[in-house]
């Protein structure tokens, strides 16, 4: 019998990003619906813990349990069954087009840094048209300058954290009868700053 070789962090991380990408494509309508509503979060961290549960199963069968928040938990977790180690933590933000974006993602990168495998997954949702009842403006930011803002949001309000981006997708399209938008799903790791910089 062949052992596979378990994943590295790495490896479930992206694992993590794709499953939102593939929450994002294959459920857009219901998505974009509930954009022009309130923020859909709770829908994408729900459908991404569907695709997540089977992408690990499908790759490493019976090795990773998938845990939804419950009380002061975080969003979504991945915990190793075979072994000791810390669980993959991960908080998310789907942004409502008002929100001060930077400044929930950094609060997520400041929860999540306590956590030796903490991210926060920013699933960026830039609204191409939407129905003019609904009040929201179509969103002229680019996802560069939204994490230029997040990265010097951090810099003022905690220096001592850093973060880089783990995972960007190609933006992907959602669309209802009511809307357009063009979500990017973005996987950042919060750092402690080295004392010698």
């Amino acid at each position: 019998m062949t052992t596979v070789p378990g994943p590295t962090e790495h490896d479930v991380v992206v694992v993590v990003a794709k499953s939102v990408e593939d929450a994002l494509r294959n459920h857009g309508t219901n998505i974009a619906f509930q954009q022009v509503r309130t923020t859909p979060e709770d829908l994408v961290v729900h459908f991404s813990s569907f695709e997540l549960n089977g992408q690990l199963q499908a790759r490493w069968p019976g090795s990773f349990r998938v845990l939804l928040e419950k009380g002061q938990r975080h969003d979504l977790q991945v915990v190793s069954i075979e072994s000791v180690e810390p669980p993959y933590v991960f908080e998310f933000k789907v942004p409502w087009s008002g929100d001060l974006i930077e400044g929930l993602v950094v609060s997520d990168l400041v929860k999540v840094s306590q956590h030796t495998r903490g991210y926060a997954v920013t699933v960026f949702l830039k609204l191409l048209k939407t129905p003019p009842w609904a009040g929201q403006r179509v969103d002229r930011y680019s996802v560069a300058q939204l994490k230029q803002a997040v990265l010097d949001r951090l810099r003022l309000e905690r220096p001592e954290i850093e973060a880089r981006v783990d995972h960007e997708s190609s933006p992907i399209a959602l669309e209802s009868a009511e809307a357009r938008i063009e979500g990017t799903v973005v996987v950042w790791r919060p750092e402690a700053k080295d004392d010698a910089t």
